[in-house]
Parts: C-alpha cells; sequence; structure tokens
C-alpha cells in the first residue's frame, strides 16, 4: 500500500519542463494551451525501494515535442526530473521511446521529436 502511495505523490512531482512558460505564451499566441497531455503510471518494483514511473504523453495533431536527446547546436530537448519531496529521488536518468529523426532546415542539422503519442520512463528510488 505505502509503494502505491508513494509512487502516486513521486508521480505528481514529476516536472515536464520546458512547458510551464510555454502554456503562457501559447494563449497569448493562440496556440492550444495544452498541447500535450500527460498521464503517469508505476510499474511493477523489480528492486526493493526503486519503482519505475512511465510517463505517456499524446501531442496534438500537427505539433510535435523535441525529444531527451539534441545535438547541442539543436532545439532544447525535453526536460524530465523529479521534484524535491519527502517520498522519493530520481535514480537514473530518464529513457524514451524511439523519437522521429528529422534533418530540420532551421538549425541545418538532424533534431529529433515525438508527434502523436510517446512513451517516457523515469527511474525513482525511494527515500527511508
Amino acid at each position: 500500500m505505502f509503494v502505491g502511495i508513494a509512487t502516486r505523490l513521486v508521480a505528481g512531482c514529476l516536472i515536464l519542463g520546458p512547458f510551464a512558460p510555454a502554456i503562457a505564451i501559447a494563449q497569448e499566441t493562440g496556440v492550444p494551451a495544452q498541447t500535450v497531455s500527460w498521464t503517469v503510471q508505476p510499474q511493477d518494483i523489480a528492486t526493493p525501494g526503486r519503482a519505475e514511473l512511465t510517463v505517456h504523453g499524446s501531442v496534438v495533431p500537427g505539433w510535435h515535442v523535441y525529444s531527451l536527446k539534441q545535438s547541442p547546436e539543436g532545439p532544447t530537448p525535453l526536460v524530465v526530473s523529479v521534484a524535491t519531496n519527502d517520498v522519493a529521488v530520481a535514480d537514473g536518468a530518464p529513457t524514451g521511446s524511439a523519437p522521429v529523426k528529422f534533418h530540420d532546415p532551421a538549425f541545418n542539422l538532424e533534431t529529433q521529436f515525438y508527434s502523436n503519442t510517446f512513451t517516457l520512463s523515469v527511474p525513482v528510488r525511494f527515500k527511508s
């Protein structure tokens, strides 16, 4: 029972940046206020004291989200972290489903992004 409660608390503490500022800008420019909807679910705990959170993203048609990894000269990558809390901390780098790779003429390099639906995995370790 504690693990389920703790996982829900950790899921509530995920920070998916840099989207908070984008919501304010979107409202001023006519861009949909919520271009991505998110759900978080815990996975079975394979190792005591650790868990993997699965984050599902669903992007509004016609839009995309840059993936977790980008070239240093490219766009800002998606950032996923666990906010400071009393329950758990991040326990490794998040990973994601395979992104679309596209040579973007605006950056003159290959970019990686998600459109439609995608999944991220966030490893966490529960505090004592």
